[in-house]
């Protein structure tokens, strides 16, 4: 799952109020770090990663079953 056309914040919200009904959300890691992300290239592709990686580590602990 990757925030195509919403933002990290409404992905986020989605897990949240999907969580009830999912057993787990699928994704697809890249191999760089949000350090990698924040200190390299600069365009809209890897701030909308930066966004979604750092969601998901904020979020790791809420969405373990």
């Amino acid at each position: 799952m990757f925030p195509l056309k919403r933002s990290a914040e409404q992905l986020s919200d989605f897990i949240d109020k999907s969580k009830p009904h999912a057993s787990g959300w699928i994704g697809f890691y890249w191999g760089k770090t949000p350090e990698e992300y924040r200190s390299g290239e600069k365009s809209i592709g890897a701030a909308i990663t930066l966004a979604w990686l750092e969601m998901f580590q904020a979020k790791s602990e809420a969405i373990k079953h």
